[in-house]
This record gives C-alpha cells, sequence and structure tokens, in this order.
C-alpha cells in the first residue's frame, strides 16, 4: 500500500515537471525562428575566439568580450560561457534556431530544478509548488534571458546556482561525493556569471530555514561550526575567483556608476529596485535598454526617492521579521534580495537595469506565493480565477514579447517606443532600419538621439551618418561627419575603415587601400576593413596573391563569412589552383546558400573543364539550377544555362530561358542576340 503511494507521488511529480517544462518551452517559441541579435554578433556570429577548440584554454585568459569595443564598456569574465558557446558552434555551426533552442531547453529544465527545490530542500506541498513554478516559468520578464540568445548567461547561472543546492541539501554536504558535485557547480557558475558569488550566503540561509533548531541563537550554536566546514570550499574557490578575475585577466576594468558618480546613483537606487517589484506584477513595459530610464535622484528630500525608499525599507524590514520568527517568507524575501543586489549598482554595474536581470531572482517571489500555499486559495473560485488570470496574463505577454526578440528591427523599435528618450535604442534602431535599406527613417532617428552624455554613443552616431551619407552619395557629409568621429576618437580602426569606404565610393581605390590597411594595423581583428580590402583587390589585374592573403586573414577573423570564400576562390583560380577554387565557392555556397556569385563562379569553372571531363557539364547545369530555384529572376544564370542548352541542341529550353530573361529585362541586348542567333540557326 505504501509503495502504491510513493508510486501515484512520483507519477504526480513526474506530471507536474512535464507540464511546467511544456509551458516554459511553449510561450518562448516564437522566438525560436529569430537569428542573431545585438551582443550575439561579438559573442557569437563575429567571434573568431569560438569557432574553434583549441581556442578553448584561451577563455580563461581573456575578458569576455575580449575587445569588441574601441571606447570603455562594461566588462565580465565568464569563460563556462564562452566555452558553452565554442562547444555549441562545433556541433551546429551558426544555424540560429540551434542556439535558441537550447535557450528553451535550458530554462525548462531550469523551471523543472526550482520546482525540485522547492518540493525536496524546502519540502513546500507540491500541488502548491506547481501552480507557482507555472507561473514563474511563462513570465515575461524571463524574456530577455531566453529569448536572447547571449542570454544564456542567466539560464547557465541559474542551472549551476539549482544544482549545487540541489546536491548540497540531500545531505548538507555531508557525503563527500555529493558535497564535491555542490562544489564543482558552485565553481563552474562562477565562471559563468559573477553573481554565483553569494551563493554561500543562500546555502546558510537555507540551511537556517530548513533547520531543526528554532531560533536564530540555537541555530548559531548548534550549526555554525558545521555549516562554516561546509561552506569553506566554497569561500576559498570565491576568493581565489576574484584574486584570478581582477589581477590575472587582460580587460577587466570597473566601469562607471550610471549617473555619473556613486551618491546618485545610490540615491536613485530604491526606485530601480520599486521598478524590479513593479515588473514581476505588471511586466508591459519590458525593454532590452533601459538607458535614461530613471529621473537621477539627486536629493533624499526628492518625494519620488521617499516612496520608493519607504517600500524598499518595508520589504527589508518584514524580511528581517520573518527571519527572527524563522518563517519560510523570509527565504522569500532573501532570495530575491540577495540575487537582485549584486545588479543594482552597490558597486558600479554601469547600466540602470535589465530585464534579465530578473531571471534568478523571480525565483523568491515563486517562494513567497509557494509558502502561502496556493493550492488551497486555487479551491475557492475567486482564488482559481485570479490564479488563472495571472497565468493568461503572462502567457499572452510572453508570446508577444518572444516575438519582439526574433528580430533586431522589432526589438530596437520596441526599445525606442518604451523608452523614447533612449539614445542608445534611437542609434542601434538607425543601424537596423540602415542594414534594411531604410536611410531616410534611420536619419531621422540619429537626429532624435541626443547623444552630448555619452562618448560611445556620439562616436556610433558619427559613425552611423558616415554610412548614411555614403550610401546616398553625399560625400562632403560623409567628410563632415567622419571628421566629427575622428575628433572624439583619435586612431580608431572603425573610423579608418569608414574612410575606405567614402575613398572606395568615390573611386579612390588607392586612398581606400591606404585606409583599410591602416585599420587593420590597429586592429586587426576587424572583418568590415578585411572585406573592404578584398573587393580593392579583387578589382585589380596583378593582385591575385595580395587578394588570397587578404581572403585567408578574413577567414581567419570569421570562417563562417560566405564572401571571404569568394575572394579565396577567384584569387585562385587567377594562380591557377582551379581544384582549391572550386572547393572554395563550394564553402561559399554551403555558408551562404542564397548569395549567388559564388553559383555562377563555381558553373563557369565547370563550363570551363567541359572540354576535358564532359561530365563537368552535367554539374553547370546542376549548379545553375539550383541558383534558380533559390533565385528564379537571375539573369546570369538564365543566360548562361540557355547557352549551355543550346550548344547540346536543347533549344525549346534555350528558348523558354532566354524568353523568361527578356519578360525580366526587355531591352537585354545579349538575350536578344542569342534568341535571334539560335532562331536563325533553327530556320
Amino acid at each position: 500500500m505504501e509503495n502504491g503511494r510513493q508510486g501515484e507521488n512520483v507519477m504526480s511529480r513526474m506530471r507536474h515537471i512535464l507540464i511546467i517544462m511544456a509551458f516554459s518551452m511553449g510561450v518562448f517559441l516564437p522566438s525560436i525562428t529569430g537569428g542573431f541579435l545585438w551582443d550575439d554578433e561579438f559573442l557569437i556570429v563575429h567571434n573568431p575566439h569560438i569557432k574553434s577548440l583549441k581556442n578553448i584554454p584561451s577563455a580563461f585568459k581573456s575578458e569576455f568580450f575580449q575587445d569588441s569595443f574601441e571606447t570603455e564598456q562594461i566588462t565580465f569574465y565568464r569563460p563556462a560561457v564562452t566555452i558553452f558557446n565554442t562547444m555549441q558552434y562545433a556541433i551546429f555551426g551558426l544555424r540560429p534556431f540551434w542556439w535558441r533552442l537550447t535557450n528553451l531547453l535550458l530554462h525548462a529544465v531550469n523551471a523543472a530544478f526550482v520546482y525540485l527545490l522547492l518540493t525536496r530542500v524546502l519540502r513546500l506541498r507540491e500541488n502548491a509548488v506547481f501552480f507557482v513554478v507555472l507561473l514563474y516559468a511563462v513570465h515575461p520578464a524571463l524574456s530577455e534571458s531566453v529569448c536572447f540568445v547571449s542570454g544564456r548567461t542567466d539560464l547557465l547561472a541559474m542551472l549551476c546556482i539549482l544544482l549545487s543546492l540541489l546536491f548540497y541539501f540531500q545531505d548538507r554536504g555531508k557525503n563527500p561525493v555529493r558535497r564535491f558535485l555542490s562544489i564543482a557547480f558552485f565553481t563552474i557558475g562562477l565562471f559563468t556569471k559573477e553573481i554565483v558569488l553569494v551563493l554561500p550566503v543562500a546555502i546558510a540561509a537555507m540551511d537556517y530555514i530548513t533547520s531543526e533548531q528554532s531560533t536564530p541563537r540555537e541555530w548559531v550554536r548548534e550549526r555554525s561550526h558545521n555549516l562554516l566546514y561546509s561552506l569553506l570550499p566554497f569561500f576559498i574557490i570565491g576568493t581565489i575567483y576574484l584574486i584570478v578575475r581582477f589581477f590575472f585577466v587582460k580587460g577587466i576594468t570597473v566601469p562607471s556608476y550610471p549617473s555619473g558618480n556613486a551618491i546618485t546613483t545610490w540615491l536613485t537606487m530604491p526606485c530601480v529596485f520599486t521598478a524590479y517589484i513593479l515588473s514581476v506584477i505588471f511586466p508591459i513595459s519590458l525593454s532590452c535598454d533601459n538607458t535614461n530610464a530613471f529621473s537621477i535622484i539627486t536629493s533624499p528630500f526628492d518625494p519620488w526617492f521617499l516612496i520608493c525608499f519607504g517600500i524598499t525599507a518595508v520589504i527589508i524590514a518584514i524580511m528581517v521579521w520573518q527571519f527572527f520568527k524563522k518563517s519560510r517568507y523570509f527565504i522569500g524575501l532573501f532570495w530575491f534580495l540577495l540575487f537582485l543586489a549584486p545588479v543594482m549598482n552597490i558597486f558600479p554595474l554601469g547600466i540602470w537595469m535589465a530585464d534579465r536581470f530578473m531571471y534568478i531572482p523571480l525565483v523568491g517571489i515563486a517562494i513567497i506565493f509557494a509558502v502561502v500555499d496556493i493550492e488551497k486559495i486555487l479551491w475557492k473560485k475567486l482564488g482559481f480565477a485570479f490564479w488563472g488570470f495571472f497565468l493568461l496574463y503572462f502567457i499572452i505577454l510572453s508570446l508577444y514579447w518572444s516575438r519582439v526578440w526574433r528580430d533586431d528591427l522589432t526589438l530596437w523599435s520596441n526599445a525606442v517606443y518604451q523608452r523614447p528618450a533612449n539614445p542608445q535604442a534611437r542609434v542601434i534602431y538607425a543601424q537596423a532600419l540602415f542594414s534594411r535599406g531604410k536611410i531616410t527613417e534611420a536619419e531621422k532617428e540619429l537626429a532624435k538621439a541626443d547623444t552630448s552624455k555619452s562618448l560611445s554613443l556620439a562616436i556610433a552616431k558619427e559613425q552611423t551618418l558616415v554610412k548614411l551619407y555614403v550610401a546616398q552619395k553625399q560625400f562632403d557629409n560623409a567628410t563632415a561627419a567622419l571628421r566629427r568621429a575622428e575628433a572624439l576618437l583619435p586612431n580608431s580602426a572603425v573610423n579608418a575603415m569608414l574612410e575606405g569606404r567614402l575613398h572606395q565610393s568615390q573611386g579612390r581605390m588607392d586612398d581606400a587601400e591606404r585606409d583599410f590597411r591602416k585599420s587593420l594595423d590597429i586592429n586587426p581583428a576587424l572583418l568590415g576593413s578585411a572585406v573592404g580590402l578584398m573587393e580593392v583587390l579583387s578589382g585589380r589585374k596583378d593582385s591575385s596573391e595580395e587578394l588570397l592573403h587578404a581572403a585567408e586573414r578574413a577567414i581567419a577573423i570569421n570562417p563562417d563569412f560566405a564572401p571571404s570564400y569568394v575572394y579565396k576562390g577567384m584569387a585562385l583560380r587567377k594562380i591557377g589552383k582551379d581544384d582549391e577554387a572550386m572547393d572554395a565557392f563550394k564553402n561559399a555556397i554551403r555558408l551562404s546558400p542564397e548569395a549567388p556569385e559564388a553559383y555562377l563562379f563555381l558553373a563557369d569553372m565547370y563550363e570551363t573543364r567541359a572540354a576535358k571531363d564532359p561530365d563537368s557539364l552535367k554539374n553547370a547545369i546542376t549548379t545553375y539550377q539550383k541558383l534558380l530555384t533559390r533565385h528564379p529572376d537571375n539573369i546570369d544564370a538564365m543566360n548562361n544555362l540557355a547557352i549551355i542548352y543550346a550548344q547540346k541542341g536543347e533549344k525549346e529550353r534555350a528558348r523558354e530561358l532566354w524568353n523568361r530573361l527578356l519578360a525580366i529585362r526587355p531591352d537585354d541586348p545579349e538575350a536578344k542576340a542569342n534568341l535571334q542567333r539560335m532562331n536563325g540557326g533553327s530556320k
């Protein structure tokens, strides 16, 4: 009978976990069709350090962004995330579907472990935990962590925190194997995100709440020695981590306070905390960027400061009261405050707040509602309706936000809508508009961006203006914007690259080459300059060796950039290495199946070989057909394939292709002449 009851309990837990995991993934599923966004470009797409497993050891020696920016930015030390990305790249390459699916799976697993933490460690009622964790799993504030590929930092940190806690509290650190695993996941977590440093404090708080002692004094007297012994390895490892991070890792710098100084930032901090509290209940104003989201408080007598400080003080007072009552409400409040404190600019962080910072603290809110024993409330009609409303409310919002995170245009248009005074959002939104050819709209956004308070944004604005003006052939305006950018940031690799683009657009190829080479001397990893150099060299007759060298350099910077292989193939073909050239064109097609150039070069090479190898003609036909399948209106492919058919005597096929071509371009002289020649020959 007892075994049967245990079996039912196991099945009930499994049902709960499966439902939670299904909802966790389902609400964020629309994001799975999106691509790489924002920081993904620096950390994944154009990051050569994750493109080879040989680079894994170097992850422990470098700052997270690895010198991706020319101006001072927030720096992090997260080698475990870099290694995770390196392994994922080795398996999936740059197919964003699999990267986004991985985030969904990590979130689902985390939600399941939250359920286990609340039921097995805090020993809260399973049904109550199920209802609460379901709300947590679909909360819209988690969308940035789940739907943004680089948001996986929070997902991986949470996974390490939960596993460390679960292994530790299986026997409170007594079993050496479980204790080792708990310490191991804590260590991995430290190298995932800095916030994991506070985990030993969470362990101590949970030990107190779940211990048999009835008062804090008894707990200190009877448990403190054993607890300190169990936590000593955590503190030692945490100390070693801090020494390594700040004294031995290249590129780690301390950012500035977001208001410019500590006092006004700390005065504004209660308002930021209140905003986090509101986003728990009303997650309708989420944004990927909260620059200028807060009015800076300069006086402790400011009415808004007094209100927010009062809210903060009341919450802390309630937490202290619950501590002395030895209530599980304490652990919920303490968890929320503990994991939020490191991102509240007590020490400078550089940004006010971020939605992704809520991913771990929200577990504390789940604990609070599970302690309420929400199951009993739900049996009452009003309580069930209340829970059902919030579940539906969160699901709808999460479905919406997961669509926002699918592409950069949607993401940054929302950021501008939510924070109209945010200059960074407007600059990046303008860049997204420009990338889609919406030049006028981009220029309007830049005009609205007040970048006077930020050097990095002022530089980005001027550099974006250079691109806009060059695209519109407004070379005088482009030059003026470039000079402003150079005044703000002398000796800039990006500025040198932009000057190369300007000269290239004016037909001054020698000057352009000089600028691109200068840019690469400053920053050898700047792909844009390597591409510009390849474009210049490809237009010269006697530069095959230089072009090959430039292409190989570009491939070393980013082995997934298809045009580099096209230029490599062109260079190899000119110096007579046909087999290697064909391999290069095939690589370009593999990396970018939609780009037509590699198909045309490869098919032409097959045609050249056809005199000696008849099968090559079949390969040429197949290559042209593949291109026309993807681009039915590609005129070059139509004309070349029609010529092949005409030479083979398949005149109807040739005629059909030339007629299709003339329907697209009625005045095409080559198609007209070929069709007339073939028709004349048929008479």
